[in-house]
């Protein structure tokens, strides 16, 4: 056990390395890979008259937003009830949007394009 974040200081720095060379490795990028082609077939199951620039747009939207909230949401500890609230609240909200880029192409019949541009 450390008293201090200055004792931590070199097993997190020796953490940190040792990610980096995870990532990189074969296996993270087989990983990456395969978990790409699910959001893939996913997002074109959801949003089939969408065109594919525009899913993948979406499909980084969504991520981006995934990981910079559950980094930020990491920090800070809360009671299963305030996780479950937030998880259902970011459930709505990528449903939503999801659910807009259908309706726009809906609406428009064809394709949107990724200069979609919400009112």
């Amino acid at each position: 056990m450390f008293l201090s974040e200055c004792e931590e200081a070199d097993v997190r720095s020796a953490l940190n390395d040792a990610a980096t060379l995870y990532f990189d490795s074969p296996e993270a990028c087989k990983e990456r890979a395969e978990g790409d082609h699910v959001v893939d077939i996913f997002m074109a199951e959801e949003l089939p008259g969408v065109s594919p620039i525009s899913r993948k747009m979406a499909d980084g939207l969504i991520f981006t937003t995934l990981s910079s909230v559950g980094n930020s949401f990491s920090l800070t500890m809360r009671t299963k009830r305030k996780i479950n609230s937030c998880a259902d609240a970011m459930s709505d909200m990528f449903y939503t949007y999801i659910k807009i880029l259908r309706s726009c192409t809906a609406a428009s019949g064809s394709p949107i394009n990724a200069n979609l541009t919400l009112k």
